[in-house]
This record gives structure tokens, C-alpha cells and sequence, in this order.
């Protein structure tokens, strides 16, 4: 994800606004106006429907539960927001999916740049990695995540947005920022951000 980083919600929201919008120099960007997001806070959120996955939250260390838990209370009181239980759609396989196509990604990034000599161990292990994924597991990737990403789109005719945690422990050591770290199955740094990044769904942390 690509965004504003800032110290409050209507910070954010400023910073949104003038990031936003057409560029001609990024053919990617949209042509759609852009809504003025600071004037749209003193609207608020009523009647907010949160959706939590409580199976999604297995795993998750106490301390890490009991922030999550007191986002939702906070949101609940602040708002009058309405927890609902949802399940979210099959996605254990998203990391490897996403893992994938991420590396690959960055190995041709860096093809016509390669200052390996500069590079950490954790970089270079990701981009080897990249340059081994194959073309019938790309493709699948890829498919895998159009079929995801629909998937997981439905879940926003029950809900307004999700609540769950940015990584399931507290924050680990810069040792273990690692592909290996990422992609864990036990406590996968990338396990809950990544659905969002795979289908291109508005985040905010």
C-alpha cells in the first residue's frame, strides 16, 4: 500500500486529499474526483457495521487480542458501531499466493539495477526467491488472487469494515523481519495485511 502516514485522522485526511487523484506521469492513477475526505469527518460514522473473524483471530497473542478488543469497545462507544461476526473467505493459502507474486515482482525490479553489494541479506533472499517462482505458479497467483479478491469483496455487503490485527504478536525483532518471517505460518508477519494488499482494499493502521 501506498499512503499517508500522520499523527491524527484529519491529518490523514488532508494528506489523502492531495495525494489523490489523476497524474498524467502514472498512467495507473484514477481520473475519478476527489472528495474533499477532511470535510467528510463531521459527518461521522453512524450506525458503523464492524465485522471481527473470530476464527481468522486464532492464534493471536493476549496482548495483541486486548488491543483489538479495545479498538472495537472504543469504536462501539465513539460511534455507536454495531460488532457483527463474519467469515471472512478461505485464505490460507494467501500468503504463498501473494509471497509469489511479490518476489517475483521484485526480481525484475531490480534486473536492470542490481547494486547487490548494497543490499541487506533479507532483500536478497527475497529477490532469489523471486527469480525461482515459475510461470504456471505466477499465473495461478494470479488467478488465485482474482478469485480471492471477489470473494473477499461480498464481505462489505454485511459489513463497513474489518477489525483485526496488523501482525498476531507484538512486534517482533528487526532479525526476524525476514521472507522466512513474513511468510510463517505460526505468526506470519503478513498473515492479516496481506489479504488487503492482495486485493487492493483500503487499509488504515
Amino acid at each position: 500500500h501506498v499512503g499517508p502516514m500522520a499523527r491524527s485522522v484529519e491529518d490523514t485526511a488532508i494528506m489523502l486529499r492531495a495525494m489523490a487523484g489523476y497524474d498524467r506521469d502514472d498512467p495507473t492513477t484514477s481520473r475519478e474526483p476527489v472528495p474533499d475526505y477532511r470535510a467528510a469527518l463531521a459527518r461521522g460514522v453512524p450506525h458503523l457495521r464492524i465485522g471481527i473473524d473470530e476464527k481468522a483471530l486464532k492464534g493471536v497473542s493476549a496482548p495483541v487480542r486486548a488491543a483489538l478488543d479495545h479498538v472495537v469497545q472504543t469504536l462501539t462507544r465513539a460511534t455507536g458501531a454495531r460488532p457483527r461476526p463474519i467469515t471472512l473467505p478461505e485464505h490460507g493459502d494467501i500468503q504463498d499466493v501473494a509471497t509469489a507474486m511479490i518476489t517475483a515482482e521484485l526480481a525484475v525490479s531490480h534486473e536492470p539495477m542490481d547494486r547487490s553489494d548494497r543490499y541487506s541479506d533479507a532483500l536478497k533472499s527475497m529477490i532469489a526467491a523471486g527469480r525461482k517462482v515459475t510461470m504456471s505458479t505466477l499465473v495461478k497467483a494470479m488467478h488465485r488472487r482474482a478469485d480471492f479478491t471477489g470473494r473477499f469483496r461480498q464481505v462489505f455487503d454485511q459489513v463497513d469494515i474489518l477489525v483485526m490485527p496488523v501482525i498476531p504478536t507484538p512486534t517482533p525483532p528487526a532479525a526476524q523481519m525476514t521472507l522466512q518471517g513474513m511468510s510463517s505460518k505460526d505468526w506470519g508477519i503478513s498473515r492479516y495485511t496481506m489479504m488487503f494488499d492482495l486485493t487492493g482494499s483500503p487499509a488504515l493502521t
